[in-house]
């Protein structure tokens, strides 16, 4: 869960003097790897930020989070947001904060929420216009930089190491099983 006090911390550059005072969380999304909120603020005094925020942290199912941690999901995805998200004109919701630990994995995104657009579901799919768009956003991600000399300063970016393929395939054989119980 997410409090007044921690929203208070991590946006405390953007709030001047204005301060979180009450904090209502709504769940979205199906919290495959992690858990999603729909934050509804009330601020102390005007800010320049939103009454409404999105906050991505780490689930508290163990499984999930294992896995989470074992395709380095929370990793790149925090990294993705603190380091490339603002160089990139793409439809990926603006970062006020982003915070990850290390050593326990531990981390906090707290993005834009684009409302009323609405999370795509990881069980049911996407519809054929749906897959449409995303392409043409992978296009406006990827394309910028292709190649780009800079992507090799990112030590979070996947090189695909001969030790990075043998535990995914460990982790693949792990939950293929699971897979097909339920997708099959």
């Amino acid at each position: 869960m997410v409090t007044a006090e921690q929203l208070n911390r991590a946006l405390a550059s953007r709030l001047g003097t204005a301060r979180v005072e009450a904090v209502v969380t709504e769940p979205i999304g199906t919290g495959q790897m992690s858990e999603s909120r729909r934050l509804h603020l009330t601020y102390s005094a005007p800010c320049d930020l939103p009454t409404t925020m999105i906050a991505k942290f780490p689930s508290d199912d163990p499984r999930s989070r294992a896995t989470g941690k074992a395709t380095r999901c929370y990793e790149v995805e925090a990294s993705f947001y603190r380091d490339l998200r603002d160089a990139l004109d793409v439809g990926a919701p603006r970062c006020y904060f982003v915070e990850r630990d290390n050593a326990t994995d531990d981390f906090l995104l707290l993005l834009e929420d684009f409302a009323p657009c609405r999370q795509g579901d990881q069980i049911k799919g996407c519809t054929l216009h749906e897959a449409e768009a995303c392409i043409d956003e992978l296009v406006r991600l990827h394309g910028p930089l292709w190649n780009s000399p800079f992507l090799a300063t990112l030590p979070w970016l996947n090189r695909s190491s001969d030790s990075d393929r043998s535990g995914s395939q460990a982790l693949m054989r792990q939950v293929f099983p699971g897979f097909l119980a339920r997708y099959a």
